[in-house]
């Protein structure tokens, strides 16, 4: 063979790996996208795709006929709402298919049902034991008589020990993202619905307290919404123990 020819041959050859490495490159790129796309949304899918997608679930606590805690100017249902697509957003773009318990003001009920307290909490309870996730997250606010309290502050059950650490890295990082520096400790509470009996490790963040003016006045805002859903989006990443 020639020198001309040999250089005919490898250049057919670089051409076609060229080639096939742009046909893979393509292909995986439209794979993540499709990803991401179904990342973004609720679909329904298999449970082994659902794995494959690294399933996170987060229940936007109370909504429909429950507004739970009622600040000065508030509501509890909007601002978990809030803060839980927040999170949402952060999860999906890091490539986690995100399980919403609920995506707007209205809770779960049963088609042509009224809303009823019992039927939303149990509905919510099937969504997050039967999603197979990862992880699970139940996003709160909290109130007390003594409007001083402040801060989130995180709760647990002992059903699994992997949700004590869990609870203390998000207890962590949430205190970190506030405007508050005493950290308070997490809570073991083994009677929460959302929580009690899980597979998957699960947490309940009480994201800071409605009863107290000034940080009730933070927490309607989206930039302090913001802030509050990137610390539980890094907790769960470190949890996990993957890059945010």
């Amino acid at each position: 063979m020639s020198i001309k020819e040999h250089i005919v041959k490898k250049s057919h050859y670089l051409f076609k790996a060229l080639f096939i490495g742009s046909i893979a490159f393509f292909a995986v790129s439209l794979a993540h996208f499709a990803h991401s796309k179904r990342a973004a949304r609720n679909d329904t899918i298999d449970t082994a795709a659902l794995m494959d997608l690294m399933p996170i679930v987060i229940d936007p606590g109370h909504g429909g006929g429950d507004p739970g805690k009622v600040g000065a100017g508030s509501k509890e249902a909007e601002i978990n709402l809030a803060i839980a697509r927040k999170l949402e957003r952060h999860l999906a773009l890091r490539g986690f298919y995100v399980v919403m318990t609920r995506r707007g003001p209205e809770g779960l009920k049963e088609p042509g049902a009224n809303w009823v307290k019992k039927t939303d909490m149990s509905m919510r309870k099937e969504i997050i034991t039967g999603s197979k996730a990862l992880v699970a997250i139940s996003i709160h606010q909290n109130a007390h008589h003594d409007s001083s309290n402040k801060g989130p502050q995180v709760f647990y059950s002992d059903c699994l020990p992997e949700n004590a650490i869990l609870a203390q890295i998000i207890q962590y990082k949430a205190t970190d993202a506030s405007a508050w520096t005493r950290r308070r400790v997490i809570v073991l509470d083994n009677e929460l619905m959302v929580l009690k009996g899980n597979e998957m490790p699960s947490a309940l963040i009480e994201c800071g307290f409605l009863t107290n003016r000034a940080e009730e006045e933070l927490l309607v805002t989206d930039g302090y919404q913001e802030k509050i859903a990137v610390s539980i989006y890094e907790g769960i990443c470190e949890f996990l123990a993957i890059a945010p």
